[in-house]
């Protein structure tokens, strides 16, 4: 009887432990670590709606971190906020981007890619979270935050929470890859 209870105990702590691990830190453990609330959380997009974009249309970006950035259909008229998975270190310098998905059209559907090239043969895939397209004041809301967080602006102190400090992101020509 009294072995029974030692191993009850034994697998109460065991799956605490194992839940605890995989819940990952709380968010004061988060904080003491040194991680940073997410400065683009200010901006509402819980009312905008997953879009599409026409790869061949899409010829500039604007990096926002290493998961967010803005790709323009059709020049600086059209905003699409893209998010991608994993997070990319190279995002910020890519000389190219490109996209790949099954037909002409981009809308963060499973399968959906995109290519961030640093030169010759540095190539990184990753996943499309998702895709939004943004109306020009949460545009403009975004692109403060991001120049808020370049320049270190007081104002914007709060906004430097989740830079990664990188000083120059890529404004480039988005370029187009053909299906998967």
């Amino acid at each position: 009887m009294e072995l029974n209870n030692y191993f009850n105990k034994l697998f109460s702590i065991a799956f605490l432990s194992l839940t605890a691990f995989i819940a990952g830190p709380s968010a004061g453990a988060a904080e003491e670590a040194g991680d940073k609330p997410d400065p683009y959380a200010a901006v509402d997009l819980d009312d905008l709606r997953a879009d599409c974009f026409y790869k061949r249309a899409a010829n500039n970006w604007t990096v926002l971190d290493r998961t967010r950035f803005i790709v323009y259909e059709s020049g600086k008229r059209r905003p699409f906020l893209v998010e991608i998975s994993p997070p990319s270190f190279e995002l910020r310098s890519a000389q190219t981007i490109a996209f790949v998905s099954n037909n002409s059209r981009v809308c963060g559907h499973a399968g959906e890619r995109v290519i961030v090239g640093r030169g010759r043969g540095h190539e990184q895939r990753f996943q499309i979270v998702s895709i939004v397209r943004l109306d020009e004041a949460r545009r403009d809301e975004l692109l403060a935050i991001r120049k808020a967080i370049r320049t270190g602006s007081k104002d914007a102190s709060e906004a430097e929470a989740g830079a990664d400090g990188s000083a120059d992101p890529a404004e480039s020509p988005a370029t187009e890859q053909a299906g998967a």
